[in-house]
């Protein structure tokens, strides 16, 4: 099939099918953010589409969308992100009327406080006054 184009928010996307899904999400969140991803929902055919997508994250269901398009319409719904711990994760995203069909997103969770575990000497006055090791680089 030939790829077809269609605008959106003045961006042009190319798809192969009548009816596609696509994510828009980041590709790195802070594990302390609240994050949100969307789903782009397209029909360039002719005729009204239902469908129910199904939105999985390393294999556990977290969402499921019910889908109603007319024909040459799109939909963009938005989604907010589970809590994720730190590392890699992958996005999923299935439908029931096209079992064929699946797209999928990668996202990495990175620690949000960043621990330096620098060493301080402190003097042996009563003061606690903090100084510098002999050997320190500046």
């Amino acid at each position: 099939a030939t790829p077809q184009t269609m605008a959106i928010d003045s961006t042009s996307i190319s798809t192969v099918r009548d009816v596609e899904y696509f994510f828009d999400a980041p590709s790195s969140i802070f594990d302390i953010d609240s994050a949100n991803f969307a789903v782009t929902q397209i029909n360039k055919g002719a005729t009204k589409v239902t469908d129910k997508l199904d939105l999985w994250i390393d294999g556990k269901k977290i969402n499921t969308l019910d889908v109603q398009l007319n024909g040459d319409e799109y939909k963009r719904v938005n989604i907010t992100f589970p809590q994720l711990t730190s590392g890699k994760h992958v996005l999923m995203l299935t439908s029931e009327a096209q079992p064929d069909f699946a797209t999928y997103h990668e996202i990495n969770v990175v620690k949000g406080v960043f621990n330096q575990q620098k060493t301080w000497l402190v003097d042996k006055s009563s003061t606690g006054k903090v100084t510098q090791p002999n050997n320190v680089i500046p």
